[in-house]
C-alpha cells in the first residue's frame, strides 16, 4: 500500500470519465466531490469544465477538492489491493458558471445537445444526448 506522497507513481493514466447522476436520484444521493484527474507534471491544479448542449454549468479545478489523487489512491489500496485495470473516478467539477446556481441546476434528463467534460491536459469528451420520453418503472425495494 503506497504512501499518499508516492502513490501517483502508481497509477497507469488518466482519462475523463462521465459520470452523470440523475436529477430525480439525486436528492437521495449525498455524494460529495473530492480530487479529480491528476497530470504527470501538477497532479492536483487541473483547470476542469463541463458543458450540456454546448452552455457551461460548471467550471473547477481540481485543487479546490477535499483529497489529492494520491491521497485518494492510498486510502483505497489500504481497503482492496489495486489492480492495473482499476478505475477510480474521482469527482467532478461543482463550481457553477456565471449564469447557473449550481451544476445540481443542469437537468440532465432534460437537455438537447452533447454533454463535454474538459479536464486541462486530458482533452476533451463529448457524449451525445438522446432523450427517449418514457415512464420509469417501480425500482425501489
Amino acid at each position: 500500500m503506497p504512501v499518499a506522497s508516492e502513490a501517483t507513481q502508481h497509477i497507469f493514466g488518466h482519462t475523463i470519465f462521465d459520470d452523470i447522476t440523475g436529477n430525480g436520484m439525486r436528492s437521495e444521493d449525498l455524494f460529495q466531490y473530492y480530487a479529480l484527474y491528476a497530470s504527470a507534471d501538477d497532479p492536483d491544479k487541473l483547470a476542469v469544465s463541463c458543458k450540456v448542449g454546448g452552455e457551461i454549468v460548471a467550471q473547477d479545478s481540481t485543487r479546490f477538492y477535499n483529497y489529492k489523487v494520491g491521497e485518494i489512491v492510498s486510502f483505497i489500496s489500504q481497503f482492496q489491493t489495486l489492480q492495473p485495470v482499476d478505475v477510480i473516478s474521482c469527482g467532478t467539477a461543482c463550481k457553477p458558471s456565471a449564469d447557473r446556481k449550481s451544476i445540481h441546476h443542469a437537468n440532465l434528463q432534460k437537455v438537447d445537445g452533447p454533454i463535454e467534460i474538459t479536464i486541462e491536459g486530458l482533452g476533451t469528451q463529448e457524449n451525445p444526448v438522446i432523450r427517449k420520453q418514457m415512464d420509469i418503472g417501480q425500482w425501489r425495494l
